[in-house]
């Protein structure tokens, strides 16, 4: 077998390995999360055949196999287009959300009652080990917006329903009598156990209500 050709087989191996740790990685957001029902399908029906054609030519490689005729590469040669086109569809149809790309969910936007903040709560890389909960704020006077990182029980969260053209709320945001301090509380359209927060808007902190 040609110098060339082996090193065009071993470019080839190592472009199939690389396709399906890319599967892997992303359907699992790095192992934050596990695979769903769409991650599953993409690894029975193109990540396992993948892996299988780059061990192939790591065997064949390996031990050295070369076609006595030349019409015997048509196996090589077979093997490379389809980790080619297997390739191509896994960088098309694999996302990389909640993984280097933040996946957000969150409710409707609302104003709070004194009139002075617009909020709603942002649901990050919801179902993962790494999630959380962070609430925006937007200052009806000045525009200001600022993000504050709530302690929410994000991974008590097994299922919410966002309903499109509908108003829904997660949670509601109340003042006190001072006025850069509101208490969080969460609605039962969340799903876990009711939870309070005061939110100190000027520290941009978020502390549990016992």
């Amino acid at each position: 077998m040609p110098v060339w050709f082996r090193i065009l087989i071993i470019a080839f191996i190592l472009i199939g390995t690389s396709s399906f740790l890319w599967l892997l990685l992303n359907t699992t957001a790095y192992f934050q999360r596990g695979m769903d029902i769409l991650g599953t399908t993409y690894l029975v029906l193109v990540g396992i055949p993948i892996l299988l054609l780059s061990l192939l030519l790591t065997v064949l490689l390996f031990k050295g196999w070369a076609p006595v005729v030349k019409s015997g590469y048509i196996v090589y040669v077979l093997a490379i287009v389809i980790i080619i086109a297997i390739s191509a569809v896994i960088v098309h149809v694999v996302d990389s959300y909640g993984w280097t790309v933040e996946r957000i969910r969150s409710d409707t936007l609302k104003v709070t009652e004194d009139g002075r903040y617009e909020y709603n709560i942002e649901l990050v890389n919801l179902f993962q080990r790494s999630s959380y909960a962070r609430l925006y704020l937007k200052d009806i006077d000045t525009g200001e917006e600022m993000y504050i990182r709530t302690d929410l029980q994000t991974r008590e969260i097994h299922g919410i329903t966002i309903s499109h053209g509908e108003d829904y709320h997660w949670v509601r945001l109340e003042s006190t009598d001072e006025d850069y301090r509101y208490i969080l509380s969460t609605t039962e359209r969340l799903r876990i156990p009711p939870e309070k927060l005061e939110i100190n808007i000027r520290d941009g902190t978020s502390t549990r209500v016992e």
